[in-house]
Parts: structure tokens; C-alpha cells; sequence
């Protein structure tokens, strides 16, 4: 049951994919009160089956969780403290625009997607009274519906001047979370991206884990290239990385400086890659594989290139990643074109040198 030094919260949580299920399991395991909201033919699964998330730390079973599928539904239930925001990054623009009307009734929004731009496009729709910008550094993976596991399990980091911002720091830690105020939220988002930029799009692109392609040289570089285009991109902005939740992500930037001898980079990068990701499929390659017609590299390698024209630079290794990746998800390209094909690959990448 929930401490009575804290006051019990009731989150209203719209979708019920791998953070949606951690956040709610814990919240719910912690005596708060979550009401979710997921589309309508997922509803009668999930109430019949409930939710399940397992972990080192605990095995969590919701045996009767409250899922609607509208909002007007969801309202009558109210009224709510807070709502988490956990649908992927290219549905955001849809469902705000879809909650637009209800912007009175709905309570501070917690905002952990990953990329750049997800706050914002609730900025526009409810204020920026009403966006709790957030990152998770939390690995979780959703292996049907209703039932997810922790792959690493490392914290929360929220921001911004929210009046409950403190208590919904509280609630997270009471609920095991590790949540961590981070003071600038354009540079916890960025930084994030960052983290989000290893590996991920080429895995999806050539059907390989994070492990094998830190491990190869070649590959390995490419990586380096797209961070630092994403710092310079920071650069421009007046960003900076910041650490993140069990991330030291501020050493990040001069260890892949050109200047840096690969020597002493790249056991480093290999470590963190091994040790975050190793042979777990990142989310691009999840989302690919899963046959979903859009992908989440619009607000990851796409929002760099973006920025990056803003700023008059070019990302030439992004707009690569980028280009490819949505082609195979379009299907304007066949997913075998690049397969474990590393040549093909970085044949691709050298032509937008």
C-alpha cells in the first residue's frame, strides 16, 4: 500500500506497450490508483489477461487492471493528479490531437518518450503548463500483450517547474523507479538522444545486434560519425550532455573526439554498447520486425538532420541512417537489401559523404 507520507495519486496512462506496463505495474504495486487507455481491440485482452512485469527487483501481477478505450470513458474515472504519455513518438501528433478538446479535464502530462519533439507537439496542444518533460533509462522489453520484462533496470529522469513535480518524484521512488531531476530539459532530451542513437537504426537496418556491430570497426565508426554530428548539432543549439539515471553521459563528448585514438575509444564504447544493449534488439529493430508501417527514427536520426539544416551543418551519416531505415519500413526497399549486408551498408552511407 502506498506510504502515508505520500498522498495517493491516480494516473490516467495512455497506451499500454513496455513503458505504460512498467510504469502502471509499479504505480499500481505502490498502492496508487492507474487507469489506462489503449485502442479498443486491445481492451478485452488485457482486462482478461492483466498485466505482468518482471524484473530482478520484482514480479509484478495487475490481475484486474482498468483499461478503456476512449477518453470519455477514462474521464468518468477522474479526476486525475497526473496522465503519463507512453505511445511511440510518431503516434503523439495523432492522440493530442485527439485529446485537444479535452484539454480542461486532462491533468500534467509526463512526457518519457524517446527523440526530440514530443513535447513540443503537447506544448502546442495544452500549454506548456501541462508538459512534465521526462527521459527513461530503464531498458524494458513487451513480450506479448499485458506482459513485459526489464532488460536493465537503471531510473527516471524528469524536469521543468511543475508544482507536483516533487510529488511525482516521491510516488516514482516509493514505486521503485528511481526517479532524478534533471534542471535543463533540452539538454536531459538531447542527451538522451544520444544514447538512443547507438546502434539503433543500424540494427534495424542490417539485422544486427548492438553486440556484433560495436565489435566491428567499420561499423563501429559509423556510429562514432553519427554521434558526433548529433553533438555538433548540440553545439549549435548551446546544449549540453548531461548525465543521465546510472548513464555518465558527459564523458560521451571527448571520448569521441577525432583527436581521441581509437585505442583508448573503443573498448570504452564496446563496454557501454555490451553492457546496455549486448544482444537485445534495440526499439527501431523491434518496431521493423514487429511489421509496424512507421518508426520512431523520425524523432531519433531524423530530428538530428532536421536540426541540423536549421543550423546551416550537415548530418550526412544521420540523413543515411534516416533515408534507409524509412525506405525499409515504407517498403520502398525489400528489408533484404541490407541484411548482414555490411558492404552494401557502407557503400549507402558513402555516397552521402
Amino acid at each position: 500500500m502506498a506510504q502515508r507520507s505520500l498522498p495517493k495519486f491516480r494516473f490516467l496512462c495512455f497506451g499500454v506497450g513496455a513503458q505504460g506496463i512498467y510504469l502502471g505495474a509499479n504505480l499500481q504495486e505502490a498502492g496508487h490508483d492507474v487507469v489506462f487507455v489503449d485502442r479498443p481491440e486491445n481492451v478485452s485482452v488485457l482486462t482478461r489477461k492483466g498485466l505482468e512485469l518482471k524484473s530482478d527487483r520484482v514480479d509484478i501481477r495487475i490481475h484486474h487492471p482498468t483499461v478503456v478505450a476512449t477518453i470519455e470513458e477514462a474521464l468518468t474515472q477522474g479526476p486525475y493528479e497526473a496522465a503519463i504519455f507512453a505511445v511511440k513518438g510518431y503516434d503523439t501528433a495523432r492522440v493530442s490531437k485527439y485529446l485537444a478538446s479535452y484539454q480542461v479535464a486532462l491533468p500534467a502530462f509526463i512526457c518519457l518518450q524517446n527523440g526530440i519533439g514530443n513535447e513540443a507537439h503537447l506544448v502546442h496542444v495544452f500549454g506548456p503548463e501541462k508538459v512534465i518533460p521526462g527521459v527513461m533509462t530503464t531498458s524494458i522489453r513487451r513480450i506479448e500483450p499485458g506482459k513485459a520484462i526489464v532488460l536493465h533496470e537503471r531510473g527516471i529522469g524528469l524536469s521543468g517547474r511543475h508544482s507536483l513535480i516533487s510529488a511525482i518524484m516521491a510516488v516514482f521512488n516509493q514505486a521503485g523507479m528511481n526517479a532524478n531531476y534533471i534542471r535543463n530539459a533540452a539538454n536531459m532530451k538531447w542527451s538522451k538522444l544520444l544514447l538512443n542513437l547507438m546502434t539503433n537504426a543500424s540494427a534495424a537496418i542490417l539485422q544486427m545486434t548492438p553486440e556484433e556491430i560495436i565489435r566491428d570497426a567499420e561499423l563501429r565508426e559509423i556510429e562514432v560519425e553519427a554521434v558526433r554530428e548529433a553533438l555538433a548539432v548540440m553545439q549549435a543549439q548551446n546544449l549540453r550532455l548531461v548525465n543521465l539515471p546510472a548513464y555518465p553521459l558527459k564523458w560521451l563528448q571527448y571520448l569521441v573526439r577525432e583527436e581521441v585514438p581509437a585505442s583508448l575509444r573503443d573498448p570504452i564504447l564496446i563496454k557501454m554498447v555490451s553492457n546496455s544493449w549486448g544482444n537485445d534488439l534495440p526499439i527501431l529493430a523491434e518496431d521493423l520486425m514487429s511489421g509496424k508501417p512507421q518508426s520512431e527514427v523520425e524523432q531519433l536520426n531524423g530530428e538530428v538532420v532536421r536540426h541540423a539544416l536549421q543550423s546551416g551543418m550537415r548530418a550526412s551519416v544521420n540523413q543515411a541512417l534516416y533515408d534507409m531505415l524509412t525506405a525499409i519500413v515504407h517498403g520502398a526497399i525489400p528489408i533484404e537489401q541490407y541484411y548482414k549486408n555490411k558492404q552494401a551498408y557502407l557503400a549507402t552511407i558513402h555516397k552521402y559523404r
